[in-house]
């Protein structure tokens, strides 16, 4: 006995002892370090939902949830894809203007509105997607499917027949909407499609561009002069039309968005035509910090990912492009009141490409209390030209009374004691427990009993991950060595599953350098362990704000799974190197079963699936525990029977009173004889 009760105490401890956050040291110094896996954002959105829709106006609610670290400049949109037709393409979009901050295990409920196009009549999917200013992906939510039953008078720009052309290039060289062909200033860029008109009378709707910044989810820009073009189209006439489309006027990456409109109005879906502006760039992707406020001696953890020039990406269509070598890094943190309180940081960065192109951790020595923390980074060039800027201001919360150091050290100190304490009258419950119950079942109930323990210390589990990676390759032609950066989004649709439970899993894959949609047959493969299954995600001319599915199923033994997925390059028929992966673990349980035999005359709730006959068995599941299992009369005439548990006919009573001899009084003091007849009944 007393051996197993001192086995059941050390293996408890362990469980809690190991179940602490684990505080990880470092160098308190400048030098910058690099992660292995580059998972740079862990955002996720849960629970996309349509709560109501009135015609065109649709209202949604989402949970956006952040796992690690302090993320900032989060921005959500909602986009609108076609369901009818066999091509899946965006119809319309919304950038909400909210901007939120996170931080880690931190999570916001939203509830927004979406108006879709008055004109549109069909079955469109809502999604709602998460992104950064600088159009790094970060989680994507399924909505669901909505009917519009709007006019259908509109004019339809065919996206499947969109393509570029470049002005006194050859005209069969042709490039894909999300492709981000790259181009001069000086050169024009050429967007073709066939538009159809839907109204029944002839329409001359001008053609109206916008450029934004990086993708139509980020900044919109200048764009230079251009007159006005127009179309004119018959009733149910479709036509093959060519425009110019204005560039914007700096080096970069860009959308040029495409409406046609009928004055003020837009009386068409959208297209985006992506292409690069060549020059000296870069992109700022993402910023994080481990915290909101620091004290002074601590270290300031900054965590960045960047790319250089937008040119750069592997389908550019000039090669020899000179471009600064060792851009340097400049880093300050200052508090809310604009006063500097960390060392600065002014280094080159690293000389090898692949290597800068990891996400990169740097950390600065702390001089002052650090409240409401903002961050500037700076990438700057060989000749001294700031290339990208991106500045984060972060709210400080759960700010102690105190940030002194002396203080905060007595707060950690009692921190642990607390947890210290919890542990041991969690061990001595456990284990108080344990010895009872064995004393009555034997001893198969302590091993049981010792899991149950160890598992009642929850985790919360992440669902989606940014991940970017290093991707290099052999070319076809040459042979030569390419490498690529890639940012993957990829995710889980929920957290916990219950066995044989349906799994989506969903992921999109973007060119780092310059947001393209993949253009080569690029591809996430992910391994449901331990099934090892593995799926596919195609990304060929993936354009933004899409994303790919697949469907398993979770395992049908309840426990802690792990989905792992892995970005590869596959270039015609040269499946090349693994990439790095990300792991997103999943929990499965038990489904909550009610089990018996059906009465007589009943429904089950939420609902009878298997048609039962009276008085046959019956194993339903629940959604969850939190649902009873419980039986419904199947018609009024009878009711719930509680004693006897099952629907007893509705007994009835009719009242006779002898009122022959004219009304009946009665006083008091008289005495009345009522008689009746009662059926069904039990007691009277």
């Amino acid at each position: 006995m007393y051996k197993f009760l001192c086995s059941g105490f050390f293996a408890l401890a362990v469980v809690i002892l190991f179940s602490f956050p684990v505080s990880r040291s470092f160098a308190q110094d400048t030098n910058e370090t690099r992660t292995d896996g580059d998972v740079i954002a862990t955002v996720n959105i849960y629970d996309t939902k349509i709560i109501s829709q009135t015609e065109n106006q649709i209202k949604l609610s989402f949970e956006i949830f952040n796992r690690e670290n302090v993320q900032p400049d989060i921005h959500y949109g909602v986009f609108l894809f076609n369901q009818d037709s066999g091509t899946k393409y965006l119809v319309d979009r919304k950038n909400y203007d909210e901007v939120l901050t996170l931080g880690p295990g931190e999570s916001q409920i939203k509830e927004i509105i979406y108006v879709a196009p008055a004109f549109l009549k069909g079955n469109f999917v809502l999604k709602v997607n998460a992104f950064t200013s600088d159009s790094l992906p970060l989680a994507f939510g399924d909505a669901g499917m909505i009917t519009l039953d709007g006019s259908g008078q509109y004019v339809e720009i065919l996206t499947e027949s969109c393509f570029i052309l470049v002005e006194n290039e050859d005209p069969k060289v042709k490039y894909a909407l999300s492709q981000g062909v790259d181009v001069e200033q000086s050169e024009n860029l050429i967007g073709q499609c066939t538009v159809k008109n839907n109204y029944q009378s002839q329409i001359t709707v001008t053609a109206l561009f916008n450029n934004y910044y990086r993708t139509a989810s980020g900044e919109k820009v200048d764009s230079e002069k251009y007159s006005p073009q127009t179309i004119t189209l018959n009733p149910r006439e479709t036509k093959d039309v060519s425009l110019l489309i204005p560039k914007a006027l700096k080096p970069q990456a860009y959308d040029a968005e495409l409406r046609l409109i009928l004055g003020e109005q837009s009386v068409s879906n959208t297209i985006d035509f992506h292409y690069v502006l060549r020059g000296e760039s870069a992109t700022i992707h993402n910023l994080r910090t481990d915290k909101s406020y620091y004290t002074v001696g601590e270290d300031a953890i900054v965590s960045f990912n960047w790319v250089g020039s937008a040119d750069l990406h592997s389908q550019a269509r000039t090669k020899s492009i000179s471009r600064s070598k060792n851009p340097t890094i400049r880093l300050t943190l200052q508090d809310g009141n604009n006063i500097a309180c960390a060392k600065p940081i002014d280094a080159k960065s690293p000389e090898n490409e692949a290597d800068r192109l990891r996400q990169a951790v740097y950390h600065l020595s702390v001089t002052s209390d650090c409240i409401d923390p903002q961050v500037v980074f700076q990438i700057v060039g060989d000749q001294g030209t700031i290339l990208a800027e991106k500045e984060v201001s972060i709210k400080s919360t759960d700010i102690p009374a105190t940030i002194s150091p002396v203080v905060a050290e007595k707060e950690r100190s009692r921190n642990i004691v607390g947890w210290v304490a919890t542990g041991i009258v969690f061990i001595i419950a456990c284990v108080l427990i344990i010895t009872i119950l064995r004393k009555r079942r034997g001893r198969t109930i302590f091993s049981f009993l010792l899991v149950l323990c160890g598992m009642s210390i929850s985790i919360r589990e992440a669902s989606a991950d940014t991940l970017t990676t290093v991707v290099c390759f052999n070319e076809a032609i040459g042979g030569s060595l390419q490498c690529i950066t890639v940012h993957a989004v990829v995710q889980i649709d929920k957290r916990t599953y219950f066995t044989n439970e349906p799994l989506k899993m969903t992921g999109t894959l973007q060119d780092a350098y310059c947001s393209n949609g993949v253009v080569f047959n690029g591809f996430i493969k992910s391994k449901n362990v331990p099934r090892e299954r593995n799926y596919v995600f195609i990304g060929q001319n993936m354009a933004w704000g899409t994303s790919a599915s697949r469907m398993s199923t979770a395992p049908g033994t309840a426990g802690v799974y792990r989905v792992k997925f892995k970005a590869k390059h596959h270039f015609l028929d040269n499946d090349t190197s693994d990439a790095d992966s990300t792991s997103i673990n999943y929990t499965v349980k038990l489904p909550f079963f009610c089990t018996g035999t059906r009465p007589s005359h009943t429904t089950m709730y939420p609902g009878d699936t298997e048609n039962l006959t009276a008085n046959t068995n019956y194993s339903y599941s629940l959604p969850d525990s939190s649902t009873k299992c419980e039986f419904f009369c199947e018609n009024n005439n009878y009711a719930w029977n509680k004693s006897l548990k099952e629907c007893k006919l509705k007994p009835t009573v009719d009242l006779k009173i002898n009122i022959s001899d004219g009304p009946l009084y009665i006083t008091q003091g008289d005495v009345l004889d009522i008689t009746w007849n009662a059926t069904n009944a039990t007691s009277c």
